[in-house]
């Protein structure tokens, strides 16, 4: 568990980081200060889901898809 802060000239920003992991499984995810899910990031080392609040739902086995 961990806390991000962004901050830009124009705002300031918090979230909470929860990182679970058994063995090659893991689920990541970033909830905003009032506990309201941001975004879930989950998989193995064949498969990863990106779930972002709002804006849909991703499933690659290329995780590096996912950054662009």
């Amino acid at each position: 568990m961990g806390k991000l802060g962004i901050r830009t000239p124009e705002q300031s920003n918090s979230a909470r980081l929860n990182w679970q992991q058994q063995e090659e499984h893991f689920v990541i995810s970033v909830t905003n200060f009032l506990g309201q899910s941001v975004a879930t990031l989950s998989g193995s080392n064949d498969r990863v889901q990106l779930n972002i609040a709002g804006h849909g739902n991703y499933i690659t086995d290329d995780p590096a898809a996912l950054l662009q």
